[in-house]
């Protein structure tokens, strides 16, 4: 909404999971692969973002959410579909996540769709964000053409950018 504050939050844990890799937990990684697969979508390659942003240091109500993620530079970290932003409902620890114990995705509330080398993508969530503590997400791949973003433990943080109404 126009006009209305914002306050930029920086993820607090963020993961990647992969199913070639069911039993490893990628969180100390300094960059997020998502992956819908080598050769189709779900296949040995399939690797899902997990994003977690906490609201309590939101100085008002918040009313609208904005993702920022950052492409890393590297060859191949671009993608012509990077998949879908969905909301994580169920807890998860950012140091022992898994493939094999990753959360369901819930209802999708984005999509991030193309994304270039080294880029700084902002996404608008459709989500209500009434009651709630934090912001969790799951990006799901969507099509075999992978991305890479940089994760919290890189100088380009995935953040959250909050519109809220001052109390």
């Amino acid at each position: 909404p126009v006009g209305l504050p914002t306050v930029t939050i920086d993820a607090t844990a963020d993961a990647s999971v992969r199913r070639s890799a069911p039993d490893t937990n990628f969180a100390a990684e300094a960059q997020l692969l998502g992956d819908g697969g080598g050769q189709e979508v779900g296949d040995a390659s399939h690797a899902l973002i997990y994003l977690r942003f906490p609201l309590t240091e939101v100085p008002g109500r918040a009313v609208m959410a904005k993702l920022r993620l950052r492409t890393h530079d590297g060859s191949n970290s671009q993608s012509a579909d990077a998949g879908g932003l969905h909301v994580v409902e169920d807890p998860w620890e950012e140091a022992t996540v898994t493939y094999a114990d990753r959360p369901p995705p819930g209802e999708m509330v984005g999509t991030l769709g193309a994304v270039a080398l080294g880029q700084v993508c902002e996404r608008v969530l459709l989500i209500d964000l009434r009651a709630r503590a934090e912001v969790s997400l799951v990006i799901v791949p969507t099509s075999v053409d992978g991305a890479i973003f940089c994760a919290r433990e890189s100088a380009f943080a995935p953040q959250l950018i909050v519109a809220y109404e001052p109390e």
